[in-house]
């Protein structure tokens, strides 16, 4: 069952971008990047859970975080990688290798 929910998730790569409401991906941006972290991410190392095409990771890098990017899509983790520039990794928050204290930051939008 898992391998169909990570394929259908996978499968709106292509479509991601005209599937998102900018308004919300624009907002959720504002707060969780800007107000929330604000000026306090350059040179921080963040984890983006649930990255998608790479929305608010593009953001993230932008104020200067070293990001890693995760999502259960191959294509959309490799999209983001492309988009952002950043690190890109295909799996699960729960499932991940990290130690305790590994990010500076973890973010899911």
């Amino acid at each position: 069952m898992t391998d169909q929910k990570q394929l259908a998730h996978d499968g709106l790569t292509d479509r991601f971008d005209e599937l998102m409401d900018d308004y919300d991906l624009g907002r959720r941006t504002e707060v969780l990047v800007e107000r929330f972290l604000g000026g306090q991410l350059h040179g921080k190392f963040v984890l983006d859970a649930g990255c998608g095409v790479g929305g608010v990771t593009r953001a993230l890098v932008a104020c200067g975080a070293r990001v890693v990017a995760l999502d259960i899509g191959r294509r959309l983790a490799a999209e983001t990688r492309t988009r952002c520039g950043c690190d890109a990794i295909v799996g699960t928050l729960t499932a991940t290798a990290f130690a305790s204290g590994t990010f500076d930051a973890v973010l899911s939008s």
